[in-house]
Order: structure tokens, then C-alpha cells, then sequence
């Protein structure tokens, strides 16, 4: 009824269901990725706010739908990549 009625409410309705249309097509794109490092790229991508606390690396990797352990390899990989890249230079 208010979406009759209300030009204001029906507006905020809409907006509300296209963030949500987004973000379903979003964690579609990122569960079609198949590789952690693909996973990880797309979430940094997406997620301009910077990298997590400590402590919080946990919920990225629910997020992006791989084990704790497997996004620690994966940053553990980086990190080492990073720091090969410093030494060389």
C-alpha cells in the first residue's frame, strides 16, 4: 500500500532492493572465482574501506568462501612475494 501512496518510501524501496540486486550478483562473481588469489582480488577490489584489523582475517575468508587456512597461505604467499620484490630492487 505505501508503495501506492508514498513517493518517498517507494523510492527508498527501490533503492534498498537494487543495493541488494548488487550485492547478490557480486557474491555470484565472486563464488564463480575459483582460486583463493582470484577470491581475495575480487573482495580488495569491491572493499576500498582497506584490509581488516588483525584478528578479523577470519571473517574475509567467510566472506569470500574459502577456509581460514587457505587465505592465510594465500597471504603468507604475498607477503613473501612482496618481500622478495623489496629485496631486489
Amino acid at each position: 500500500r505505501l508503495l501506492d501512496t508514498d513517493i518517498g518510501f517507494c523510492r527508498a524501496w527501490a533503492a534498498a532492493m537494487s543495493h541488494q540486486l548488487q550485492a547478490a550478483r557480486r557474491r555470484a562473481e565472486l563464488m564463480s572465482l575459483r582460486t583463493v588469489s582470484e577470491r581475495f582480488d575480487f573482495w580488495l577490489a569491491w572493499n576500498e574501506d582497506g584490509l581488516p584489523e588483525k584478528g578479523l582475517w577470519k571473517n574475509i575468508a567467510e566472506e569470500i568462501g574459502v577456509s581460514p587456512e587457505a587465505l592465510y597461505r594465500e597471504l603468507a604467499v604475498r607477503s613473501k612475494r612482496s618481500s622478495g620484490n623489496r629485496q631486489g630492487v
